[in-house]
């Protein structure tokens, strides 16, 4: 699992640890899922721990969200409004 690990960490698109380690853990599930189905999986697989590295989540400011909302465009209007109105519907 290790190698296998290495190989995704390699990939051009991954571009952090993180990623990685979301791409074994949907891999274990998987494999979890075709244990319960009656499947052979090697136990050590299953047993990997997936290394976590914290990461700083950023945010929009109040008044960068403020300078969305006012942006006069009309090549990017539709972005600008369906930009806010999900984000007004997650908050």
């Amino acid at each position: 699992m290790k190698k296998f690990h290495a190989y995704i960490d390699d990939l051009p698109n991954v571009k952090s640890v993180n990623t990685s380690s979301k791409y074994i853990k949907f891999l274990k599930t998987i494999l979890r899922q075709a244990q319960i189905d009656s499947l052979k999986v090697d136990p050590q697989v299953l047993s990997y721990r997936v290394p976590i590295v914290a990461s700083l989540k950023t945010a929009l400011t109040i008044e960068e969200l403020q300078s969305i909302n006012r942006l006069e465009t009309t090549q990017y209007a539709l972005a600008r409004d369906t930009f806010m109105f999900l984000f007004i519907l997650i908050t």
